[in-house]
């Protein structure tokens, strides 16, 4: 039962998150997710192994449930790192700026080649 209330409160977390662009949100709804994940991935295992009996399904899911641990960890941490690391803006958004810049200042502003470092 508290897998099933951890799921839908991961589901909420997620769309309010991605509504209210909240990445703290969606940070906590990947934890979440990921306990769901173990939990149902610890019950297959339970289930799996001594029915089959197939001992390597038990290896085989907690390397997966590991793997998952990892992924998620890495899709948290990405966002904010990514925030105080020094990434460009895609060259459509460098249009957009240049375009406005241009469009509002003329020659009376100038301003360097953002994309050339």
């Amino acid at each position: 039962m508290a897998t099933g209330v951890n799921g839908a409160s991961a589901y909420l977390l997620l769309n309010i998150g991605r509504r209210e662009e909240s990445p703290a949100l969606e940070a906590n709804y990947r934890h979440i997710f990921t306990d769901v994940m173990t939990s149902i991935g610890g019950v297959v295992r339970l289930l799996l192994a001594p029915v089959t009996g197939w001992l390597i399904f038990d290896l085989i899911l907690a390397i997966l449930i590991a793997l998952n641990f990892l992924w998620e960890g890495w899709r948290i941490i990405r966002a904010p790192v990514d925030g105080l690391m020094d990434v460009s803006l895609s060259d459509h958004d460098v249009q957009v700026g240049s375009s406005a810049i241009e469009a509002n200042f003329g020659s009376a502003l100038e301003y360097h080649n953002p994309t050339v470092l």
